[in-house]
C-alpha cells in the first residue's frame, strides 16, 4: 500500500513537472532540437527539387527545410535552430513575452517570401502559412506567457501589435485579399486603437505602457505599402490615407536613424540591426526617403576594407557579442543588402559563401542565399 502511495506521488510530481515544462515551452524546444540533430544527411526531397538548380541551391533548401518545425506550437515556423538568447536581443525591453513561445516571425517571413516568389517547396510553404494563421485570435496575435491552446488561461489580455502586422503581411504574400490581413489593416487605420503614436512610430504590444518600436514601425510601413501596391480591397480607394500614415512612419524611422543609427545601446549593435532593417526597407526607402537610403548605404560601405570585403573590425564586433554573429552570417546579410541596392559587390561575397557549410546560418540568411543563387546564375 505504501509503495502504491509513493508511486502515485512520484507520478503526480513527474506529471506536474511535465506540464510546467510544456507550458514554459521547454519540451517542444528540446524535441525540435533533437529532430534537427538526428535529421538525415541526404536530401530526402531531391526528387521534387527543380532540376536546374545548382547543388548549392539544394544544400540551402535542405538546411532550410530542416530548420522548419513540423510539430507543436511552432508548427510550420522556420528558425527552430535559433535559441532564445538570440531572440532576446531583438525584444523590446520590459516585454513579458515568453521567449520560448515567441513566434519566429522574422525567421519565418523571409523563407515564405522567397519560396513564394520562386514557387518552391509548396508543402513546406503551405505548412508555414498555416502555422502563422493559427497564431491569430480575433484577428490579432496574443502575447503568449504560456503555451497557446493549452488552456484559456494561457492567453494574456495583451496582444503583440508587431507580430500581428508581420503575420498579416505573411498571410498576404500568397493570398493578398485574405480576411485576416484586411482586418489587421482596418485595425491599423482605426485611430481609436492607438497603435500608431503621434510621433509616427508603432507600438510593440497593446499594453498601456508599451513604447513605440522600430521593428513594429518597419512591419507597419511594409504592410501599408503592400496594401497600396496590390490595391487591396476595401483600401484601394484610401491610398491617400495610407500614404499619409506611411509618411508619418517614415518620419519616425528617419528620426531613429539620426538618433541612434537604429542601434540599441547595450543590447543590439548598429552594425547588426542597420543591415537587417535596411534589408526589410530598401525598396520603400527608395520610394519614400532617398536620403535615408543613401545614408544607409554610406554607413554600410564604411564597414568594408580597401579590398571591398567586410573589415576585420566589423566582423570582430559581431563575433564578440554575447550572441555572436558568424562571419558567414555577416556576409550573407550584407550580400543580400547590396543585392537589393543593385551593387554588384554581393557577387564576390556570394562566391565565397558558396563554399560555406551553412551550419551557422539562420533561416532568414538561408532564404537570402537561396534568392541570390537565382540572381547569380541568371546573369552568367
Amino acid at each position: 500500500m505504501i509503495e502504491g502511495i509513493i508511486a502515485s506521488l512520484i507520478a503526480a510530481i513527474i506529471g506536474s513537472i511535465t506540464v510546467f515544462l510544456y507550458r514554459k515551452g521547454y519540451i517542444q524546444k528540446s524535441y525540435d532540437w533533437f529532430l534537427f540533430l538526428i535529421a538525415p544527411k541526404g536530401d530526402s526531397q531531391q526528387s521534387i527539387l527543380p532540376k536546374k538548380l545548382s547543388k548549392f541551391q539544394n544544400r540551402i533548401k535542405r538546411r532550410l527545410l530542416l530548420d522548419q518545425s513540423r510539430f507543436g506550437y511552432h508548427r510550420g515556423q522556420f528558425g527552430k535552430s535559433c535559441d532564445s538568447l538570440n531572440a532576446d536581443k531583438w525584444q523590446t525591453k520590459g516585454s513579458k513575452e515568453n521567449l520560448n513561445l515567441k513566434p519566429r516571425m522574422y525567421l519565418t517571413y523571409w523563407p515564405i517570401f522567397i519560396l513564394s516568389k520562386y514557387k518552391l517547396e509548396q508543402y513546406s510553404l503551405n505548412l508555414a502559412i498555416k502555422g502563422i494563421k493559427e497564431l491569430f485570435h480575433d484577428d490579432k496575435i496574443p502575447v503568449f506567457s504560456s503555451a497557446p491552446h493549452a488552456s484559456p488561461t494561457g492567453l494574456t489580455f495583451t496582444f503583440n501589435i508587431r507580430h500581428t502586422m508581420a503575420g498579416a503581411h505573411i498571410l498576404a504574400l500568397k493570398n493578398p485579399n485574405n480576411t485576416i490581413t484586411r482586418a489587421v489593416i482596418g485595425q491599423m487605420l482605426d485611430i481609436n486603437n492607438n497603435w500608431q503614436d503621434k510621433n509616427g512610430g508603432w507600438k510593440q504590444t497593446s499594453d498601456l505602457n508599451s513604447k513605440v518600436d522600430l521593428w513594429a514601425s518597419t512591419y507597419a510601413i511594409k504592410l501599408l505599402d503592400f496594401a497600396i501596391t496590390k490595391d487591396l480591397k476595401p483600401f484601394d480607394n484610401k491610398a491617400d490615407f495610407l500614404i499619409e500614415n506611411i509618411k508619418r512612419t517614415m518620419t519616425f524611422i528617419e528620426k531613429e536613424f539620426k538618433t541612434s543609427r537604429w542601434g540599441d545601446p547595450g543590447k543590439l549593435l548598429v552594425e547588426e540591426n542597420l543591415v537587417s532593417i535596411f534589408i526589410d526597407l530598401a525598396p520603400l526607402l527608395l520610394k519614400y526617403s532617398q536620403s535615408l537610403y543613401n545614408d544607409c548605404m554610406t554607413e554600410m560601405k564604411n564597414w568594408l576594407d580597401n579590398a571591398g570585403n567586410l573589415s576585420e573590425k566589423y566582423l570582430s564586433l559581431l563575433e564578440k557579442q554575447s550572441t555572436p554573429v558568424s562571419k558567414d552570417q555577416a556576409y550573407a546579410r550584407m550580400a543580400y543588402a547590396f543585392y537589393l541596392a543593385n551593387d554588384d559587390s554581393w557577387k564576390l561575397w556570394f562566391e565565397g559563401l558558396s563554399k560555406s557549410s551553412l551550419k551557422t546560418m539562420f533561416s532568414s540568411e538561408l532564404a537570402f542565399l537561396l534568392e541570390l543563387t537565382f540572381k547569380y546564375y541568371e546573369k552568367e
